[in-house]
């Protein structure tokens, strides 16, 4: 999907949402999303949406579709952002997209999920395949 069309769907998926308020007046309707690796507990990255859904199938759904929207929105920058994130050496990171609305506890899978390895090194995205040879060099 192209920049353009990420844009747009964002765009068109935004007014889906109710409630629109500032950052500060924002509470318990909160959409926020999240980068896990896969497997992993801990989020590698999160983000509040400055927007609220209502709290039921209605609003989770549209909370998953703006995390989707999103994640497909930043997907060319993604390796890079987790990188600096993380900080450190790591080899072949897969990572999946969650949401969780109304402060609910748990973080739901969107179905979305990395179809390539993340490398990283000394906080920046290198090719998988060279990590390995930054390392012994």
């Amino acid at each position: 999907m192209k920049t353009a069309e990420r844009f747009l769907l964002l765009m068109a998926l935004l007014p889906l949402t109710i409630n629109c308020t500032r950052q500060e007046e924002i509470a318990g309707d909160a959409c926020s999303c999240a980068v896990f690796p896969v497997p992993g507990t801990k989020s590698i990255i999160e983000h509040r949406l400055q927007f609220n859904v209502t709290c039921d199938q209605e609003g989770a759904e549209k909370c998953q579709q703006l995390c989707i929207a999103l994640a497909e929105s930043v997907r060319d920058k993604a390796p890079m952002l987790i990188c600096e994130k993380l900080n450190i050496h790591i080899e072949n990171l897969k990572v999946a997209v969650y949401m969780k609305s109304c402060n609910t506890a748990l973080w739901t899978s969107t179905g979305l999920e990395s179809t390539e390895p993340i490398c990283c090194h000394e906080g920046k995205a290198v090719i998988c395949d060279e990590a390995m040879s930054i390392i012994e060099n």
